[in-house]
């Protein structure tokens, strides 16, 4: 488990052995593309994790030209609809 992601930009996620998993962005509050940036959010993308990123639009020229993209819809308070895509 992990902590919530909303409380900062970005969080780490390890397996149970202790490797890492995968890093969570969340750009809600970001200004701009250079507070990501000065987070090095470019050498996140170096790693070997999953870098999954909430509210992309907000850094779309710094994204890798070849993303995955899910997207994931409220139909009613029980039922999701997950749409993935890949660029």
């Amino acid at each position: 488990s992990g902590s919530s992601p909303t409380f900062g930009i970005v969080n780490e996620y390890h397996t149970s052995e202790g490797d890492l998993l995968a890093y969570h962005f969340d750009f809600y509050r970001l200004n701009d593309e250079t507070e990501a940036l000065d987070l090095g959010f470019e050498d996140y993308l170096n790693q070997k994790a999953w870098v999954l990123i909430e509210w992309p639009e907000k850094i779309a020229s710094l994204l890798p030209k070849k993303v995955t993209e899910m997207h994931i819809e409220v139909i009613n308070p029980n039922t999701r609809k997950i749409t993935i895509t890949h660029q």
